[in-house]
């Protein structure tokens, strides 16, 4: 059977003949493309910066000794910021948890604010950034401004447990030196009573 080879001139007849098939698959697939683009919601995102700023208390420099590996604070604070506690206070600042939510409407708020929350530490700097997406730009800039407010104040509750912890430590140890020194000084007493009553 003899083989037939196609020319440049065979390829335009045949582009010629099906000009009308090709010219409609085009249209097809770019108003297709079109409309699934149009159906498609616009995605917003915003971005608030924070910066962590480490102050060791007594008690953690006493403690810190202890430990053999110490994780990476700004790790643990973006840990913090997506958290369910962070989200819950985020939510009810904004109002959308309030005295009459149930169990089952406040728990599908919170994982729809922690869906919509995202941090990263940016490298090489003690700053976080908090990155809020979603399909309305006025709620995801208030979920961002909520979310830092109440990364604030799960910071603050957590130093004031702390320094909680550190005071109530020393009240220990002040509670335990004096019974020592008093021990001491009821020893010191009784030795100085023996030595005048030997001599």
């Amino acid at each position: 059977m003899p083989q037939y080879e196609l020319n440049f001139q065979d390829y335009l007849r045949i582009l010629r003949k099906r000009r009308f098939v090709i010219i409609s698959s085009i249209i097809l697939a770019v108003l297709i493309a079109i409309f699934y683009t149009r159906l498609q919601p616009t995605i917003f995102q915003t971005s608030v910066t924070v910066m962590y700023e480490e102050r060791k208390t007594v008690l953690a420099a006493l403690t810190e000794s202890f430990y053999w590996r110490r994780g990476d604070p700004l790790d643990t604070e973006v840990k913090v910021i997506q958290s369910r506690t962070v989200a819950e206070g985020a939510a009810k600042k904004i109002g959308l948890i309030n005295g009459k939510s149930t169990s089952d409407e406040i728990d599908k708020i919170i994982s729809d604010i922690q869906g919509t929350i995202s941090a990263e530490k940016i490298t090489n700097t003690n700053l976080i950034r908090i990155i809020t997406t979603g399909d309305n730009p006025d709620r995801i800039t208030k979920i961002a401004n909520a979310t830092v407010e109440a990364y604030i104040e799960e910071n603050l509750n957590r130093k004031r447990k702390e320094a909680k912890k550190v005071r109530e430590f020393i009240q220990e140890r002040l509670a335990t030196v004096e019974k020592e020194l008093g021990n001491a000084e009821e020893k010191l007493k009784s030795f100085k009573e023996k030595e005048s009553g030997a001599a």
